[in-house]
């Protein structure tokens, strides 16, 4: 998946705050206030609306995205022998786990 993304302010008031569309190819968009620092070279205001950047709503429209595009979880194991020492209620099953064998 490209890893790049653009934006574009959509308005701005003078004390900085905006409201910035972030812009993925395959993700779409995503709309934002932001703040600008307007009396910075625009360098630093670049970085700061790129600092502002909403990855969480990205991220999950990413999660979204490749569950679609993977096919459903499935068990690795359909069917298995264990075995378990009655005779021990209490053990712990992590300490027995070399006991698990495949089938």
């Amino acid at each position: 998946m490209d890893k790049k993304f653009t934006f574009k302010v959509k308005d701005w008031s003078p004390d900085g705050s905006a409201r910035v569309e972030y812009i993925h190819a395959t993700l779409g968009t995503v709309t934002k206030s932001v703040f600008i620092p307007l009396n910075f070279s625009e360098e630093e205001q670049r970085s700061a609306i790129a600092m502002q950047f909403p990855s969480t709503m990205f991220h999950s429209r990413w999660l979204g995205y490749l569950q679609r595009e993977a096919p459903l979880p499935a068990p690795a194991a359909m069917e298995g022998e264990f075995t378990f020492s009655l005779d021990r209620p209490d053990d712990n099953l992590v300490e027995q786990a070399h006991e698990i064998e495949k089938v």
